[in-house]
């Protein structure tokens, strides 16, 4: 009789009882918006979580979902995704477990607690399924209020398989195009970048010998990504990037000569949603093919990598500046003459190696033909004397 106009209270008196349950979304925040993690791809991604009825003080940022409550108003946050719990009614037997846990609080003679306990632990599993019913059978609305389907399978495990499900659910339809380049391991170190950078400037990218962490970034980012495509043990840097989905998607920027921070918010944005690394051997390879320069001041990425790995360090990204074909052509002629081996693929980094290595044999070639003609001259000047003398 005491517990019947007491509404919520009645259920939230009951949520001591999901303490060791299996599934027990309660062990989250309450009425307030939190970030948690979910795993995907290899990769962290943040998901603000609110677990309460009616509506937020705050409005949901980013991506986020509002958890329902199977008693109380309704979740009504926005813009969000929301969970929304099949309804508990308030019954005679909800009552009499309510009321039996406030009774094992008071003084009673021990004979009659006894029983009020027993009668709790019989009815505790009940209330566990009636939880997880509930929720198994909520209804399930995107941030524009429509009715979405729920993922399948959510319920198997516990709340925080549950959850994750969702968040999953949830990425995929914010970027939808993201599996369609999806890594196949998680973050790298920042070694990774350089020691990728350094072969490059050194070695075709996509040379059989290479350190592990460029085999690594090749096969788990670079292939997934298209940028690269692996034929047996072979790796071949893909010959139509200008077609490539996202490079086409970084084009347009280009010619505003972008800070990085821009191109990582737009390549990061829906419906790709690509992840900072992702980005960093993208831009790194773009460079390297002169489909792009990332400058600092007055000096390239190329020049400083060393210094600064991250390209989000650097102030600006501009259009590459490579050979034409006329002179490509030209600088095979060249590499024939002059017995120069021709890399696989004419990268930005490849024409400067190829370059310098044909600036070197030059040089030696002038010291030698310097040589020759200082010894004519020496000839020339011992004839005239001997001429003189005679």
């Amino acid at each position: 009789d005491e517990l019947k106009e007491r509404g919520s209270y009645v259920f939230e008196n009951l949520v001591s009882l999901l303490e060791h349950s299996e599934f027990n979304p309660f062990t989250f925040p309450r009425d307030r918006w939190f970030t948690r993690k979910v795993r995907w791809h290899f990769h962290d991604w943040d998901l603000q979580i609110f677990l309460g009825e009616g509506t937020p003080k705050e409005p949901a940022k980013g991506l986020a979902l509002q958890i329902g409550l199977p008693w109380g108003s309704p979740a009504a946050g926005a813009p969000c995704y929301k969970i929304l719990p099949k309804p508990i009614e308030l019954n005679a037997e909800i009552l009499e477990l309510s009321a039996l846990l406030d009774l094992k609080d008071r003084p009673l003679p021990a004979r009659v607690l006894t029983r009020v306990q027993e009668r709790i632990a019989s009815r505790s599993s009940w209330f566990h399924s009636l939880i997880r019913d509930a929720y198994s059978n909520a209804s399930f609305f995107d941030p524009a209020e429509a009715k979405a389907i729920p993922p399948l399978n959510a319920m198997r495990g516990n709340h925080t398989g549950w959850l994750n499900a969702y968040g999953e659910w949830i990425l995929r339809q914010t970027y939808p195009l993201f599996e369609q380049f999806a890594p196949g391991h998680g973050p790298l170190p920042k070694e990774a970048y350089r020691q990728l950078m350094k072969f490059a400037s050194e070695h075709d990218l996509g040379a059989e010998e290479a350190p592990e962490y460029v085999k690594l970034i090749r096969e788990a980012y670079l292939v997934p990504m298209g940028l690269m495509q692996r034929r047996g043990s072979d790796y071949y840097v893909n010959q139509k990037l200008d077609t490539h989905d996202l490079v086409r998607l970084l084009v347009p920027l280009l010619d505003h000569h972008p800070t990085p921070e821009r191109v990582y918010q737009h390549l990061s944005a829906p419906v790709y949603g690509l992840t900072p690394d992702q980005i960093h051997p993208l831009l790194i390879t773009l460079l390297i093919q002169g489909e792009i320069d990332i400058v600092k001041g007055d000096h390239s990425y190329r020049e400083t990598y060393e210094v600064m790995i991250s390209p989000l360090q650097y102030d600006k990204i501009l259009p590459g500046r490579a050979l034409n074909l006329n002179q490509l052509r030209d600088l095979q002629t060249l590499c024939d003459g002059f017995r120069v081996q021709v890399p696989r693929q004419w990268s930005v980094l490849a024409q400067k190696r190829v370059l310098e290595q044909l600036r070197r044999i030059g040089a030696k070639q002038r010291d030698q033909l310097g040589d020759f003609a200082a010894g004519l001259r020496a000839q020339g000047e011992a004839e005239d004397l001997a001429e003189q003398v005679e």
